[in-house]
C-alpha cells in the first residue's frame, strides 16, 4: 500500500503546488492589470500633459510586468497597446512604418562601417565613414527608395590615398560648399585630421584646397559652410573659426566667430548646424545658440524625455522664418523636431520593437522632397517625411 500510495501523495503535492502556483500567479496578472487600467483611466482627469504622460507610462510598465507572467493574454497585450498608442500621440510620437534600406556598409570585409555623416546633394548620396575614415558617393534612383548601382566613384576619398601633395589621414566631417563671396562654384568639401580641406565637384575630382592657419586646430568635431564662408567646430579648444572665402581657397588667417571674452565652453560639443544662426549641439542634450558671435536665448521646451545621447544636429531653411531643427537622439533611438527657438513639435521613432534605430548615428533631412535619411550601425535608411509646425519670425545672417 505504501508503495502505492507514495506516488499518488507525490503527484498530488506536485498539482496541488501548481495549482497554487496558477492560482497566485493569476491573482498578480489581473492586480497588474487592474493598476494598469486605472493607470490609463486616470489620463482623463489629468490637465497637464507630463502627468498624462506619466500615467500611461505606468500603464505600459504594469502590462509589461503581466505579460512577462503571462505572455498569452489576450487582455495585456490589448492595454499594452492601447496604452502606447496613447503615449505616442501624448508624445507627438511618429512612428516611421516604411523604412527603405538604402546601403549596409559592413557588406564590406576590408573595413568596420559605422557612417556618422550623410548628405544628399541633387541625386547624389554623399556618406562619411568616419570609423573607416572612407567617404562614399551613392546615386538615388528618381524615388528616392533605393541606390543605383555603384560607378567608379563610389568611393570618393579614403585615408591612406595620396591626393595632390599629402596623404589622405582621418576624416572628421563634410558639408556641402555653396557659392558665396570669391566662390564662383559649389562642391563638396571634407575636413581632414591633420588640416587639410579636400574638394570634389562633379567633373572636376578631387583635389585640396589651402586653409590658413590649420596646425592651430586641437580637436574640430564638425565643419559647415555659409555663403562660401567655412566654420569650423573645434571642441577642445572652445572655438568656432571663420575661414572667409578667397579665390584661392581659404588662404586668409581664421577669426574667431565667438569672441574669446565671452568664454562659453564648447568642449562638449559634438555637431553644429548653420541657417545664418549657428548651433551647436552638446552631449548633455542642450543647444547653444549663436547670431553674428553673439549667444542667443534658447533652451528646449515640452520634450517629453531629455535628450538622452545626441549625435547630430540638422537646421533646415536658411534663417528663423524658414525650416527647422532636426536631433538624432542616440541614446532613445528618436529623431527629434524642434523649431527654431526649441519648442518640441514630434519626434519619430521605428515602429514598436524594431530596433533600425538603434545604432543611430546620422541623420539627414531634405524636406523639399519630403525624406528623412538615417544612418543607423552599418546602414543607411531612407523614410518619408510630412511636414508640421509653424514658421518663426526671421532672424539675421551668422555673420
Amino acid at each position: 500500500m505504501l508503495a502505492v500510495l507514495i506516488p499518488v501523495l507525490v503527484v498530488a503535492a506536485v498539482l496541488i503546488t501548481r495549482w497554487q502556483y496558477d492560482h497566485t500567479r493569476r491573482a498578480q496578472v489581473a492586480d497588474l492589470l487592474r493598476r494598469a487600467t486605472e493607470a490609463r483611466a486616470s489620463v482623463a482627469n489629468l490637465a497637464q500633459r507630463d502627468a498624462q504622460r506619466q500615467a500611461l507610462r505606468q500603464a505600459v510598465d504594469l502590462a509589461n510586468q503581466a505579460l512577462a507572467l503571462a505572455p498569452d493574454e489576450v487582455a495585456a497585450q490589448q492595454l499594452r497597446q492601447k496604452a502606447m498608442q496613447e503615449l505616442d500621440q501624448a508624445s507627438n510620437v511618429r512612428r516611421l512604418y516604411t523604412m527603405w534600406e538604402l546601403v549596409d556598409l559592413g557588406n564590406d570585409p576590408q573595413a568596420p562601417a559605422n557612417p556618422s555623416r550623410l548628405l544628399v546633394e541633387g541625386s547624389d548620396l554623399i556618406i562619411l565613414d568616419a570609423t573607416a575614415d572612407r567617404v562614399y558617393r551613392r546615386r538615388l534612383n528618381e524615388a528616392g527608395d533605393a541606390l543605383q548601382p555603384p560607378g567608379p566613384d563610389a568611393v570618393l576619398v579614403q585615408k591612406g590615398q595620396t591626393t595632390g601633395a599629402i596623404a589622405v589621414g582621418e576624416l572628421v566631417d563634410l558639408l556641402w560648399m555653396p557659392i558665396g563671396g570669391e566662390r564662383t562654384r559649389a562642391s563638396l568639401m571634407v575636413v581632414e585630421r591633420n588640416g587639410s580641406l579636400l574638394e570634389w565637384a562633379p567633373g572636376q575630382g578631387l583635389g585640396v584646397l589651402p586653409v590658413a592657419n590649420a596646425a592651430a586646430w586641437k580637436k574640430p568635431v564638425a565643419a559647415g559652410g555659409y555663403n562660401g564662408n567655412l566654420y569650423l567646430l573645434d571642441a577642445q579648444a572652445s572655438r568656432i573659426l571663420k575661414y572667409v572665402a578667397t579665390a584661392q581657397g581659404y588662404t586668409n588667417p581664421p577669426v574667431d566667430y565667438i569672441q574669446p571674452a565671452a568664454q562659453i565652453d564648447l568642449s562638449g560639443a559634438v555637431d553644429m548646424a548653420i541657417d545664418g544662426n549657428i548651433y551647436v549641439l552638446m552631449a548633455d542634450g542642450s543647444i547653444v545658440k549663436f547670431l553674428t558671435g553673439e549667444r542667443q536665448p534658447f533652451s528646449i521646451v515640452n520634450l517629453d524625455e531629455p535628450l538622452k545621447n545626441p549625435v547630430a544636429l540638422v537646421a533646415s531653411g536658411t534663417d528663423d522664418a524658414h525650416g527647422y531643427l532636426y536631433v538624432a537622439d542616440a541614446g532613445l533611438a528618436r529623431v527629434v523636431q524642434l523649431t527654431k527657438t526649441g519648442e518640441f513639435l514630434r519626434q519619430f521613432k521605428a515602429p514598436e520593437g524594431q530596433l533600425q534605430l538603434q545604432g543611430l548615428r546620422g541623420l539627414y533631412v531634405d524636406e523639399a522632397r519630403q525624406r528623412l535619411y538615417l544612418a543607423s550601425g552599418s546602414k543607411v535608411y531612407m523614410a518619408p517625411l510630412s511636414q508640421s509646425g509653424a514658421p518663426q519670425p526671421a532672424a539675421t545672417p551668422a555673420g
